[in-house]
């Protein structure tokens, strides 16, 4: 007769849990997504995803944030286990009757954490990364959705009870556990195979020596490229860079690194390659729709003998960027306002930036930033490696 009982409970699932697995399968779709979406990022520096729409709706922007990752693994994988906890919480429930207040009083619990976090991070995107990201707005209504359903149709009743949570909340906590231990392993090793391979097979710089014009002077080509370090440095570093990609702040930093380390031993060439449809032909929608424009007031600083200063700045509050804070820049690297309006209309500084792109898109470049060592790109691995390479070149150099 027990039996019986319990088969026939079984049989039919609440329609309030019917929606609720719809909605946290639905949110397990949008955060894996996320998670593919970050390692593309991670990977070539920005995608050509459907997410990206505008600055103010950018996946690639909230993946290059800082706040994208929490000691080193993506958001994403965070909200793949939380969604698995809430399956597995809602799914015990209706299979074994006996526990089923123990799960459903853990699984109220974590909706409410949930939404709580769905609220940071929107009030974190909106307020310090100024853009949004469509698949995390979808977690976030999710995590809506599913907040309101359980406080209107679980919550009131007697299946909720913090004290009999524990058991649940612990066996989600497990879930995670393993979850983030399996994916951490997974992708370390893969990350160490591959580096492996890497280090067998493929030196850290190319075979191929390319030819890049270097403008020393403002008359020569279409302009002067900006360098820092001395011309006779027999290591020269030529940047391909964007002054909006986040990836592009931290190689810059590096590498200024290196040329105070090595006392006119290292050069940096700084080359643009904004991913701005404004100005570069080879983007099929807005992606980072101010670096054009900042690109433009930094040459217009470096014609004052400013540009460093200008990058510097720029780079420093990459995530406060519009078309009227570069301008702010300009002025506080002490250009006038007559300068600045002169150089927005001076089709010059536009058609070097152009020239840049025109060279990058003929070496095959794609992504920001894209280093190149005497001619050679550098297709290592981290920035040790870099270190590593130019380390020996001064030696080389030293000796001969």
């Amino acid at each position: 007769m027990s039996f019986m009982s319990t088969a026939q409970q079984n049989k039919h699932l609440p329609a309030w849990m019917k929606f609720s697995l719809g909605l946290a399968t639905l949110g397990l779709l949008f955060a894996s997504y996320t998670v593919f979406h970050h390692h593309e990022v991670k990977e070539f520096g920005h995608t050509n995803l459907l997410c990206n729409i505008n600055e103010v709706f950018s996946c690639d922007k909230v993946a290059q944030s800082t706040y994208s990752e929490v000691s080193g693994i993506p958001l994403g994988v965070f909200g793949v286990a939380y969604f698995l906890c809430l399956i597995s919480l809602l799914t015990v429930s209706h299979i074994f009757i006996k526990i089923r207040q123990k799960c459903l009083s853990s699984y109220s619990i974590l909706v409410v954490i949930g939404l709580f976090v769905c609220l940071v991070l929107a009030s974190i995107s909106i307020g310090k990364i100024q853009s949004l990201c469509l698949a995390c707005i979808g977690i976030y209504l999710v995590c809506l959705s599913l907040a309101f359903i359980n406080f209107r149709y679980q919550a009131r009743t007697d299946a909720f009870s913090p004290q009999t949570s524990y058991q649940g909340l612990a066996i989600s906590l497990a879930i995670v556990a393993v979850f983030l231990a399996g994916y951490k392993g997974l992708f370390q090793k893969d990350r160490a195979f591959s580096s492996k391979e890497q280090h067998i097979k493929i030196s850290p710089l190319s075979q191929i020596k390319q030819t890049i014009a270097i403008a020393t002077t403002p008359y020569m080509g279409k302009g002067e490229d900006y360098r820092l370090g001395s011309d006779s440095a027999p290591v020269k570093i030529v940047k391909f860079s964007d002054f909006q990609c986040p990836a592009c702040k931290g190689m810059g930093t590096f590498l200024k690194e290196l040329v105070r380390e090595n006392d006119n031993q290292v050069q940096i060439i700084y080359k643009n390659f904004p991913l701005d449809i404004n100005c570069n032909r080879v983007l099929k929608r807005p992606m980072h729709v101010f670096s054009c424009k900042i690109a433009i007031l930094a040459r217009c600083a470096g014609q004052f003998q400013k540009f460093w200063q200008y990058h510097d700045l720029a780079f420093t509050n990459q995530e406060t960027a519009s078309a009227q804070n570069a301008e702010q820049w300009a002025h506080e690297v002490g250009l006038s306002s007559s300068q600045i309006k002169s150089c927005l209309e001076d089709e010059s500084l536009l058609a070097k930036i152009k020239d840049d792109i025109d060279q990058a898109i003929s070496m095959d470049v794609s992504a920001t930033p894209t280093v190149f060592i005497n001619g050679k790109a550098f297709i290592g691995q981290n920035r040790e490696e870099l270190r590593e390479v130019i380390s020996n070149i001064i030696s080389s150099a030293s000796v001969e």
